[in-house]
């Protein structure tokens, strides 16, 4: 039997105000580092890189932070189980009428996050319930086992679709 096996999660987002703040240490920074070259304390050019470092990862947003698990999900070849708010939830694919997953990558180094990327999972039961879970999708072994389910004659009738154009 095929299985998958992920975690649910909440990704936390950067606010408005610290991507401004981090973008403004940037370009301070930068100015002081790359264009006016001052012969000053060694412990500044330290300092100023530092500053450097932490408005690019504040200014462009890059989360390192760890996103915030809120249960599990469990996918395959005869059920959907959702481990949820302490809550046990399993369905059978036939009580499904729409599974629609926003896939946009596995988390690595090169991707917008060693965690994993923001991947959306839209299931609709036949009762018309609606659950969007985002998920982790950790890494290429990780998203085999997710391609390998979805591609199961029992579920092989829902959607894939790519918000990035990587190869699902």
């Amino acid at each position: 039997m095929l299985g998958f096996k992920t975690d649910i999660v909440k990704s936390r987002e950067i606010k408005k105000r610290y991507r401004i703040l981090g973008g403004v240490a940037i370009l301070v920074s930068a100015y002081f580092i790359f264009i006016d070259k001052q012969d000053w304390d060694p412990a500044i050019h330290i300092i100023l890189g530092v500053l450097y470092l932490g408005g690019m990862s504040l200014g462009f947003g890059i989360p390192f932070i760890k996103p915030v698990k809120k249960g599990k999900l469990i996918l395959d070849n005869e059920n959907i189980e959702i481990y949820k708010e302490g809550r046990i939830r399993s369905f059978p694919w036939s009580a499904i009428d729409n599974v629609r997953l926003q896939y946009s990558g596995y988390g690595s180094w090169w991707s917008h996050s060693i965690y994993g990327n923001k991947n959306y999972l839209l299931i609709t039961t036949g009762e018309g319930e609606k659950m969007d879970l985002e998920i982790l999708v950790k890494n290429k072994k990780h998203k085999e086992e997710l391609k390998e389910i979805l591609n199961s004659p029992t579920v092989s009738r829902f959607t894939i679709s790519n918000l990035l154009n990587n190869s699902f």
